[in-house]
């Protein structure tokens, strides 16, 4: 059955349902098989004059897991072992602030015969807003009127297993969900005169409706993994900072064709610091014994294995530099008319950056990387891309490669 509809201004779209028998053999016969096969496509488009700020999009492909390769002259088909389906709804709200979006989405692998759904997956974004903005200005603005706060939450609900026991009461009980919450305050604003600095605290608010517990069996000899019903939450946060400058530099020349090279540097450097979630005094990180012939004990988290994760272990403590590079000159061409003055990049970029973590156990400053661009005269094209020196690995080998790539790359 297939049919095709449309509603001008308002939606279009056509759906086909098949539904096979197949039968081999009689039922007389000692190998004699039958199978009842289906398959359901269903497309949907909803005109965007019909609800403005408004989209839904339906693009279902359902079926058997035999029904190709019983049912269809196409060898493509027949071969498909994978068939996706998906339906998003998104709707923008008050004015631009708000936006929403839903989206179920269906994963077939027709040769294990499995099926992954999730039922539905939750996005709502909130747009960057100012809560200390004064709504008549009077006046400089404050301070405190640049803080700005970003948030959006996230939720999902998912099924993989096999197909004849999807719907199942067992298979959603089994079902994975979780949600996250996050948030960033920021504001960004002058010290002495020359530089900005741009300092944001960022938290995550994860939920779930089960966790795990993991046991040592001493009979067995190994960690039991058990699932946990009920709501749980847990939180983390981070803070960093940018304090970040520009250099500008000219040179002017009185040649005939060269006029001017001009320099800029675009100097940052930040910092930054996460706690250790990892630590009791959260509740979120458990440890269990691995071994009877072993002391030590092995640090899990109880939202291991979510959609989300969760807090990581671990404190850091980072500052980092990146310095940006720009080179062009001012190049003076003759003609018949006159001539012209034109501005030609010689570096597009020349990008070194580097960072250092206070509370790493070991290697606390990172590799050295630089990335490059140049392009001279639009006749030479240099690409230099992730060249790193790394001053815990230089041995000889490592001193011969790098002296090879600066070499071979200029």
């Amino acid at each position: 059955l297939s049919s095709s509809y449309a509603k001008r201004y308002k939606y279009s779209g056509n759906i086909q349902v098949a539904y096979a028998n197949n039968q081999r053999g009689t039922p007389e016969d000692a190998d004699f098989t039958r199978s009842r096969n289906y398959n359901i496509i269903w497309n949907h488009t909803l005109d965007p004059k019909a609800r403005p700020n408004t989209n839904f999009r339906a693009n279902v492909n359902y079926q058997s897991p035999t029904y190709q390769q019983l049912n269809s002259y196409n060898p493509a088909s027949i071969i498909q072992s994978q068939v996706n389906s998906s339906v998003n709804y998104n709707k923008i709200m008050g004015g631009g602030k708000y936006s929403l979006g839903l989206t179920t989405t269906a994963s077939q692998d027709n040769q294990r015969k499995t099926v992954s759904l999730s039922l539905p997956q939750l996005t709502f974004d909130v747009q960057r807003f100012f809560p200390f903005k004064r709504q008549v200005q009077v006046g400089e603005k404050r301070w405190y009127e640049n803080i700005g706060v970003n948030y959006s939450f996230n939720a999902q609900n998912n099924i993989s297993t096999v197909d004849s026991l999807l719907f199942r009461k067992e298979t959603l009980k089994n079902m994975q969900n979780g949600g996250i919450h996050r948030a960033a305050v920021s504001t960004q604003f002058k010290v002495f005169k020359w530089f900005s600095l741009s300092p944001q605290l960022s938290a995550n608010e994860y939920w779930y409706l089960q966790s795990i517990n993991k046991t040592f069996n001493a009979d067995s000899n190994r960690v039991e993994t058990d699932t946990i019903k009920g709501f749980t939450r847990a939180a983390d946060f981070s803070f960093s900072t940018n304090l970040g400058t520009m250099l500008y530099g000219t040179k002017y020349f009185n040649g005939k064709k060269l006029r001017a090279i001009r320099h800029v540097m675009t100097i940052n450097a930040s910092l930054g610091f996460r706690p250790d979630f990892s630590d009791e005094g959260f509740g979120i990180y458990k440890k269990v014994r691995q071994d009877t012939a072993r002391t030590d004990e092995l640090l899990y988290s109880k939202f291991e294995g979510g959609i989300y994760n969760g807090p990581g272990a671990g404190r850091q403590g980072t500052l980092g530099f990146n310095i940006n590079n720009n080179l062009e000159a001012k190049w003076r061409s003759y003609n018949d008319t006159g001539f012209e003055d034109k501005k030609i990049k010689l570096i597009e970029s020349f990008n070194l950056a580097a960072s250092y973590n206070f509370f790493a156990d070991q290697f606390k400053l990172s590799p050295i990387t630089a990335n490059a661009r140049t392009v001279l005269f639009k006749q030479l094209n240099i690409l230099l891309n992730g060249f790193s020196f790394n001053p815990y690995a230089l041995d000889s080998a490592g001193r011969a490669v790098n002296k090879y790539l600066i070499n071979e790359t200029g």
